[in-house]
């Protein structure tokens, strides 16, 4: 490539764009505009990075995280961020994000960890132009999530596409029956990418609504599924064992 991450931060660099701090252990992307204040307090800014970056001071169970949110959403603006956080020097990333669920007994504020995605996308093909349908998580590092997790939760693959106001009937037929669990916008770009860079990836779901043949229903209970993200963000950056 023309231009890539350490390209980039190379010239952020060069400019005083770019803080000297110690890079974090690991970054968690969050979707959810309330996360990023939920812990606000207990971190500290950090400039450089596209988005807002929040360097926490305490180390959780997986060594010191930052939060890296309001960015928007999709794989390519993610894609951008894993590249130069890992150019930064970054091994560890992990997606916490709501979900659509295309099973039925699948509930809202459910938590799935994220084994594989669908690569129904278009970034995760410009890092890997094989005609695997799949992208996989880092298994080893979804699986410690997943022991430590003390609550019920799900396991398994989602559908990532760029579109979701094209999400048809036969995709949902098939997929559902397929076993996929979800539909999102980031995973199968956030693994195949840290796969071509050489590092470690998870994607951690909350389901927020359901998509089923019949249609769309977003009624869900939106205290509950927030309650779910901060859990899941405690869960990491704080105690495992919560």
């Amino acid at each position: 490539p023309l231009l890539d991450g350490r390209k980039m931060l190379a010239h952020r660099r060069q400019h005083g764009l770019l803080p000297t701090f110690e890079p974090p252990d690991m970054v968690i992307f969050c979707y959810h505009r309330p996360l990023l204040s939920h812990f606000r307090w207990r971190s500290k800014r950090v400039q450089g990075f596209f988005g807002e970056s929040c360097l926490l001071k305490k180390r959780g169970p997986w060594g010191r995280s930052a939060l890296v949110g309001n960015f928007g959403v999709g794989a390519p603006t993610l894609a951008v961020l894993l590249e130069e956080w890992a150019a930064f020097g970054v091994k560890r990333f992990v997606t916490v994000g709501m979900a659509g669920t295309i099973q039925p007994h699948l509930q809202a504020g459910d938590v799935m960890f994220c084994q594989r995605a669908l690569r129904d996308e278009g970034t995760s093909h410009h890092y890997d132009a094989t005609a695997a349908r799949y992208a996989e998580a880092t298994a080893v590092f979804t699986q410690q999530f997943i022991q430590k997790w003390p609550h019920p939760h799900h396991v398994g693959a989602s559908w990532t596409t760029d579109a979701p106001y094209r999400e048809t009937r036969p995709e949902v037929d098939a997929y559902a029956a397929e076993g996929i669990l979800t539909v999102e916008m980031e995973a199968a770009a956030l693994f195949t990418v840290g796969n071509y860079l050489g590092v470690e990836t998870a994607a951690i779901l909350v389901i927020g609504d359901h998509v089923t043949p019949t249609g769309w229903t977003f009624d869900f209970d939106h205290k509950l599924v927030d309650k779910r993200l901060r859990q899941v963000i405690d869960f990491l950056c704080t105690d495992g064992n919560k």
